[in-house]
C-alpha cells in the first residue's frame, strides 16, 4: 500500500519538483573564478570591483534560467563561487559568464580589409590617433577567415546608453538583437544618424566588430544589431540587460 501511494504521488508530483537538486543529486558545473583588480589599488576598492562583478554574475546567471545556482564569494578575496546545478552546455555558459559585453556603435571609416597591415597600408602606416583597427568577429563556421575594419575611437553609443535589450528579428526574418536607449542618449543618435545618412555604422561588442550597416535614415531611440546567430543573439542579450563586467575574470577551477 506504501509503495502504491509513493508511486502514485511520484507520478502526479515528481520528487525533483519539490526538492533543491544541487550539483550532487542533479549533476552540473562548480567554477571558480578570479576578478582580476589591480594589487595596488586601495583594499575597499577591489573589493567593490568583486561585488561588482558577483552582482553583474548573478543576473548573467539567471538570464540562463538556471534554477538553485550559487553565485558567492570564495576563500579567496579576489575569487567567486559558481554553481550551476543541470547545466550541461558548460562552454556556453562559461563564455556567457565571463563576457566583459563592452558594448558600442561607431562610424566606419574604411573596410573590410583583409589584414591589419593591409588596413594600415591604406593609410600610409600612418594611422589618425582618433581612428583605430578592430577585427571582425570569429566565423564560427570558418574560424580561419579573418577581417579587420577601420572605426572612430569616439562611439556614437556605448552599452551604458541602452535601457534594454531584446530577442528580436530582421527585415529578413534573421536573428537580431533589438535595444531601446534612454531619452538622452536617443537625443544625441538621432543627431548622429541624421549628420551621417549612407554612412555604415559597426557595433562592436569587446573589441570586435559584430556586424556593419549603413545608415539610411535618422535612427532614435530603438535600433537592432543584425548579422548575429540565434546563438549570438541570447548571449548578447543576455549579456546586455546584466550590465558590463567591471573587470576581467579568468577561471581558475572547474569541476
Amino acid at each position: 500500500i506504501i509503495g502504491v501511494i509513493a508511486l502514485s504521488l511520484w507520478i502526479v508530483y515528481p520528487i525533483q519538483n519539490s526538492l533543491k537538486l544541487g550539483l550532487d543529486l542533479n549533476g552540473g558545473v562548480q567554477l571558480v573564478l578570479r576578478v582580476k583588480t589591480d594589487p595596488v589599488m586601495p583594499r575597499e576598492k577591489r573589493d567593490e570591483i568583486v561585488e561588482q562583478a558577483l552582482r553583474t554574475i548573478d543576473r548573467r546567471v539567471n538570464e540562463l534560467g538556471v534554477t538553485e545556482s550559487t553565485i558567492a564569494r570564495y576563500t579567496a578575496a579576489n575569487q567567486i563561487l559558481v554553481e550551476l546545478p543541470g547545466v550541461s552546455d558548460v562552454d556556453r555558459a562559461k563564455q556567457i559568464i565571463k563576457s566583459t559585453a563592452q558594448l558600442r556603435l561607431t562610424l566606419v571609416d574604411r573596410g573590410p580589409f583583409a589584414s591589419r597591415d593591409a588596413a594600415l597600408l591604406a593609410y600610409n602606416n600612418a594611422l589618425p590617433s582618433d581612428l583605430e583597427i578592430l577585427p571582425w568577429k570569429v566565423d564560427r563556421i570558418e574560424p580561419s577567415t579573418q577581417s579587420f575594419y577601420v572605426v572612430q575611437r569616439a562611439p556614437a553609443l556605448t552599452g551604458n546608453d541602452l535601457r534594454s535589450a531584446r530577442q528580436a528579428l530582421d527585415e529578413f526574418n534573421r536573428p537580431a538583437v533589438g535595444f531601446t536607449l534612454k531619452p538622452d542618449a536617443a537625443r544625441r543618435f538621432g543627431a548622429i544618424t541624421e549628420r551621417n545618412i549612407n554612412r555604415p555604422l559597426a557595433t562592436v561588442l569587446d573589441n570586435r566588430v559584430m556586424s556593419v550597416a549603413t545608415i539610411q535614415s535618422r535612427i532614435d531611440d530603438q535600433g537592432q544589431i543584425t548579422g548575429v546567430s540565434q546563438e549570438e543573439m541570447l548571449e548578447q542579450v543576455i549579456n546586455l540587460n546584466s550590465g558590463a563586467l567591471p573587470a576581467d575574470l579568468e577561471y581558475v577551477e572547474e569541476r
